[in-house]
């Protein structure tokens, strides 16, 4: 007798995300209801909802949410596909969808749009597109830090410098501005010699006695 295929279910964890939630909102039963359908139609079993409402995409890493964070960092292991509405649910910035795509498969997590056919990284053509954010991602950070050094250099060139002391939104501190900074204050010992009539007077009256 041959041995039966043993069919492996797949672990489904639903992620609803809206950024603000009125009286009048219908956005994550719509959601919830579109994602549960695919989950049927692929045999998925639903483990779980990661719903994340009044929260920014744009503001907030899919890892920093309170919902879909909790269920990232610390409940791994107790899913094996990620199922949200669209892709503007889980990621809104594209630095933050290639780390997704990234973590995913470090951990062999699958993410899938339950209403974009092409974002599916079960899909050959999901594979794709995952290779193809991450490329866009490296090559847009290191266009930044090209512009950074590019500023730097020319600001270093044009004689203008930036100083860590100096307070945010003020200028650095001009020859004319440490000569008064070094000036002794009033009722200080600063420039002065010790027994100096002045500065024992000001003691005394202070009641401070050598």
């Amino acid at each position: 007798m041959g041995r039966k295929a043993v069919t492996v279910v797949q672990r489904a964890l639903i992620a609803i995300r809206l950024s603000r939630v009125t009286d009048a909102t219908t956005s994550p039963e719509r959601q919830r209801q579109t994602c549960l359908e695919l989950c049927q139609q692929r045999g998925y079993k639903v483990v779980g909802y990661a719903e994340d409402l009044d929260v920014s995409a744009g503001a907030t890493s899919p890892f920093d949410r309170p919902e879909l964070g909790d269920w990232l960092k610390n409940r791994l292991g107790e899913f094996d596909v990620i199922v949200f509405f669209r892709a503007d649910r889980i990621v809104r910035r594209l630095f933050d969808l290639s780390d997704l795509i990234r973590w995913s498969q470090q951990h062999s997590v699958t993410l899938v749009s339950a209403t974009e056919s092409h974002f599916d990284l079960s899909t050959r053509m999901g594979n794709v597109l995952a290779m193809l954010v991450a490329s866009i991602a490296e090559m847009e950070l290191d266009a930044i830090s090209e512009r950074n050094a590019s500023a730097f250099r020319h600001n270093f060139k044009a004689g203008k410098y930036r100083r860590r002391d100096t307070a945010v939104g003020l200028p650095p501190p001009t020859g004319r501005d440490r000569e008064v900074a070094a000036r002794p204050r009033p009722g200080t010992d600063r420039g002065h010699q010790r027994g100096c009539p002045s500065c024992s007077g000001r003691r005394a009256v202070a009641g401070d006695f050598p």
